[in-house]
C-alpha cells in the first residue's frame, strides 16, 4: 500500500514539474517576433560573390504592433551582377530534395535574391549552383556566425529580464510591440540588430552576439 502511494505522489510530482518547467521555458516575448534573421552565409567562386540568411519573417509585412504570418525563409543574394535582361537561377539540395528558383530583383536593395520557404533548415555549410543560360558554377557558402554567439533566445531572455527597455511594451505582461531580430556580422565579428515596433514607434537597439551587451540604442522614428 504504501508502495501504491509512493508511486502516485511521484507520479503527480512529475507531472506538475513537467507542466510547470514546459512553460517556464518559453520566453513570453517568443511570440512578438516579426522577423528573424538567425544565419549568415558567404561564398565567392571566380565569377560570383553570394550571400544568404535564413530565419522567418511576417507575410504580408505590417508594421502595427502585431504578429500575423509567419514564413520560413533561406534567402540568396547574388552580390556582384548587374540587373540585366539575363536570367540567374540557383540551385541546391537539402534534405533529399532539390530546390531551384529564378532570381528576381529586390526592388529596396537593387540586387537579385532567390527565397525558399523551408523551415527547420539547419545547415551551416552548403554548396549551390549558379546557372546563367547555358553556364554553371557551384559556390560554397559556408556561415559567418561564431559559435561563441549566444542564439536568438538568449537575446530574448536578455530583453524580458530588462525591465529598463521592455516594460514601456509590456501592459499586464503581455507584449503590445513587435520585435524584429537580425544577426550581423562586421569584421568577423556578430552583432544583434533588435527593433522594437509599436506602430509608429521604432525603437532599435545593438546588440553584443557574445556579451548581450547594448552598444547602442536609437530611436528610428
Amino acid at each position: 500500500m504504501k508502495k501504491f502511494i509512493y508511486i502516485v505522489f511521484l507520479s503527480i510530482f512529475l507531472t506538475f514539474f513537467w507542466v510547470f518547467s514546459g512553460c517556464a521555458s518559453k520566453n513570453p516575448l517568443l511570440d512578438s517576433v516579426s522577423q528573424l534573421n538567425s544565419n549568415l552565409y558567404l561564398g565567392e567562386s571566380q565569377n560570383y560573390s553570394v550571400s544568404a540568411y535564413y530565419g522567418f519573417s511576417e507575410t504580408p509585412a505590417v508594421l502595427d504592433g502585431k504578429v500575423g504570418s509567419i514564413e520560413y525563409q533561406f534567402c540568396i543574394v547574388l552580390q556582384n551582377v548587374e540587373i540585366s535582361n539575363h536570367t540567374y537561377s540557383v540551385s541546391f539540395d537539402y534534405d533529399g530534395a532539390t530546390y531551384k528558383k529564378d532570381l528576381e530583383q529586390n526592388l529596396v536593395s537593387n540586387k537579385l535574391e532567390a527565397k525558399f520557404n523551408i523551415e527547420n533548415f539547419n545547415l551551416n555549410n552548403l554548396e549551390i549552383t549558379v546557372f546563367l543560360a547555358e553556364s554553371s558554377e557551384k559556390v560554397q557558402l559556408n556561415s559567418i556566425v561564431n559559435s561563441t554567439c549566444k542564439s536568438y533566445l538568449n537575446v530574448l531572455d536578455k530583453l524580458y529580464a530588462s525591465p529598463e527597455i521592455i516594460s514601456p511594451y509590456l501592459v499586464d505582461g503581455k507584449m503590445t510591440a513587435e520585435i524584429h531580430l537580425r544577426i550581423l556580422e562586421k569584421n568577423g565579428k556578430n552583432y544583434y540588430y533588435v527593433g522594437l515596433i509599436k506602430k509608429s514607434n521604432v525603437k532599435a537597439f545593438l546588440m553584443d552576439a557574445e556579451t548581450l551587451e547594448v552598444l547602442a540604442v536609437r530611436n528610428v522614428f
